[in-house]
């Protein structure tokens, strides 16, 4: 199960592998949050169809900018949204005790 968390075939684990890098890279210099709104348009999770440790780690690269944006300011980035939606509700340990996630 956890190393599936890295990617299931060689396709997928390049991807998940690229946004782990991303990820790193943002948690250093900050997230852009309207690229990845992009990213997420054509797919549910950042690396492709299912939760991966790119997902985890993409979000804690973007959390202090997300947890920043002035309420409402989230609308316009949709993509962003329904994926951070996704997962608070897949992963509700890692928001507990978040103000504001359900």
């Amino acid at each position: 199960q956890a190393a599936q968390m890295l990617g299931d075939g060689p396709a997928e684990q390049a991807r998940v592998a690229s946004w782990l890098a991303a990820s790193a890279k943002a948690c250093d210099d900050g997230s852009d949050l309207d690229s990845l709104d992009r990213a997420l348009k054509a797919t549910s999770y950042v690396a492709g169809g299912r939760l991966t440790a790119a997902d985890i780690l993409t979000l804690h690269a973007a959390h202090s900018k997300i947890a920043a944006e002035a309420p409402g300011s989230l609308q316009k980035r949709p993509s962003l949204l329904r994926w951070v939606d996704q997962l608070q509700h897949e992963l509700p340990a890692v928001f507990a005790g978040v103000p504001g996630a359900a």
